[in-house]
């Protein structure tokens, strides 16, 4: 089972896979900060590289608001 928690102001997703064995309980706590394509773009540029391409994936079919990936090249 998992359970999570979603916080997005914090961009942050806090959760633990429930393992329930034999009796036993076993917690599996998993921390997940995310970050949206135009603030990867940010870090990038003060990294000192700029964007040249990006796809909604890895096939190169193209990027937009509908994409739930992306694939970008600097």
């Amino acid at each position: 089972m998992d359970v999570a928690l979603h916080d997005p102001v914090s961009q942050r997703i806090y959760s633990s896979h429930v393992l329930v064995r034999d009796g036993t309980v076993r917690l599996v706590p998993v921390r997940i900060r995310y970050c949206w394509p135009s603030e990867l773009d940010v870090m990038a540029r003060l990294a000192g590289m700029m964007l040249e391409n990006r796809y909604a994936d890895y096939a190169g079919n193209e990027f937009g608001r509908d994409s739930g990936r992306h694939v970008s090249s600097t």
